[in-house]
């Protein structure tokens, strides 16, 4: 499953060419401040052409057990699951095994107004589905009325995951593995709730007088949503596999990147500057992360954290100006 462009391949070349030089030791000392004064505990990967240029870790995996984070780490990525998500569905559109228009009618057809609700609706959030009328009729079998404006809704995408398992006839963590894990080569991530042979986990926490352990909930219940584990570097590949048109057919990633109110297909476009970027966050148990993807430099960074103390969006603006020279 391999879609690659001479237009890709030259403009890839073009950039590694023009590759930007950026400031480690600035970056170094950021995190180096940030950890002498415990302001948080996270692991930060930058990619450019595809390759790591740069990744360092703060604080500790296992606070109780002083165990620091190592490159294979995993944390959980919350939302950031989203993107690995919509790909898999776009490599079945792409497949002809499912279609944007299709409706959830032939997937889940006990749901209220299913037959009103595409596969591209629930991508970009425009589904008119909302995550506590979805819980009400869950609870109580109530019906309900769609939305009339788009909004953000964990469960546009645990349907996306059920769909997925439909169409392939198997479980999503399956069609996730087979479809983009292996294919990209990610050997730290994983869905689901990892077993205890799986080593450099990530625990969680809040810090209160002190680090306090977030306990742990059954990740499954996020699906599609949420449930991916993994680590920045892993991130990144997944990022670099998907944008340069590896993973699905340039058609499919233009759709991708095409937004209703400010949604794409597990994507939204931002811009820091003049640099235009693709991006998506997530937040779990206590971990949060953070993802973008620059196609102009070919540059992806991935923040990972398993204890906030300083805003991830106040850190991120201080990487981002060191890695822009702004």
């Amino acid at each position: 499953m391999k879609y690659c462009s001479i237009t890709g391949f030259l403009m890839l070349c073009a950039v590694l060419l023009q590759s930007q030089t950026i400031d480690k030791a600035k970056l170094d000392n950021l995190f180096l401040n940030l950890e002498q004064k415990q302001k948080g505990m996270r692991c930060i990967s930058i990619f450019e052409g595809g390759k790591e240029i740069y990744h360092f870790a703060i604080g500790y995996a296992d606070v109780k057990s002083k165990i620091k984070p190592t490159i294979n780490t995993k944390y959980k990525l919350g939302s950031v699951t989203k993107m690995f998500t919509a790909t898999v569905i776009m490599q079945l559109v792409d497949e002809g095994k499912l279609r944007l228009n299709s409706t959830l009618y032939a997937f889940y057809p006990e749901l209220p107004n299913a037959r009103q609700i595409t596969v591209e609706q629930l991508l970009k959030h425009n589904s008119g589905l909302t995550d506590k009328k979805f819980q009400q009729w869950q609870r109580d079998g109530k019906d309900f009325k769609l939305s009339k404006k788009s909004e953000y809704a964990n469960v546009n995408y645990g349907l996306l995951s059920v769909i997925a398992e439909k169409v392939e006839k198997s479980d999503f963590g399956t069609v996730l593995r087979s479809r983009i894990f292996e294919p990209c080569n990610l050997k730290n991530t994983f869905y689901g709730n990892l077993p205890d042979s799986v080593g450099d986990q990530a625990k969680s926490y809040v810090f209160s007088k002190g680090w306090k352990l977030v306990e742990p909930g059954n990740l499954l219940d996020a699906a599609g949503a949420g449930a991916i584990v993994s680590t920045p570097s892993d991130v990144n590949t997944f990022l670099f596999y998907l944008f340069s048109g590896k993973i699905v057919s340039p058609k499919a990633l233009a759709q991708m990147q095409v937004t209703v109110d400010g949604y794409g297909s597990g994507m939204m476009k931002v811009y820091f500057y003049e640099h235009q970027a693709y991006t998506h966050a997530g937040q779990i148990e206590g971990f949060q992360a953070r993802t973008f993807w620059f196609p102009e430099n070919f540059l992806s960074v991935t923040y990972c954290s398993n204890g906030v103390v300083v805003p991830i969006d106040d850190l991120l603006k201080e990487v981002l100006s060191i890695c822009f020279k702004k």
